[in-house]
């Protein structure tokens, strides 16, 4: 959304040490929701002088989550790989198991689906079926950023 010359609040998150905005958010529309590519982010609010100012502002929710906003299939915690932040290493584990066994079907999503998925974040789907069983996967919402081949 257009904010220039306008109250706004902006978010960012820390790619490769470098603070890097994912949008900016003004009027009165609800943005999608947000979640960040790691342990940290920073929301800015700049209100700007005005005569006729009648906003009344905003309300946010916030929680920390370690499943990356995906509510099913088991999060396996021996994958993944580290991010490193302010010169820690943090353990970045989006990583998800599905057995046939116990959940013969499904639904997966993109990290904090429906809201916006976090940049610089790699997640992989391991689906392990039984030996005459094969995997079939459609896709009734597909909205990823990139150019298709």
């Amino acid at each position: 959304m257009r904010c220039e010359e306008s109250d706004t609040v902006m978010v960012f998150v820390t790619i490769n040490g470098n603070k890097e905005r994912i949008d900016n958010y003004c009027g009165n529309q609800i943005p999608l929701q947000i979640m960040s590519n790691g342990p940290s982010l920073t929301a800015e609010f700049k209100s700007l002088d005005g005569k006729n100012h009648r906003a009344k502002g905003f309300r946010a929710i916030y929680k920390f989550v370690k499943d990356f906003g995906i509510q099913n299939g088991i999060q396996d915690q021996k994958r993944g790989d580290k991010k490193r932040i302010r010169k820690i290493d943090f353990p970045v584990v989006c990583a998800f198991v599905y057995n046939s066994n116990t959940h013969p079907n499904g639904t997966i999503t993109s990290p904090n689906w429906p809201g916006l998925y976090p940049r610089d974040t790699e997640c992989h789907y391991f689906f392990y079926g039984q030996k005459n069983e094969k995997v079939y996967i459609t896709f009734p919402h597909f909205d990823v950023e990139g150019v298709p081949p």
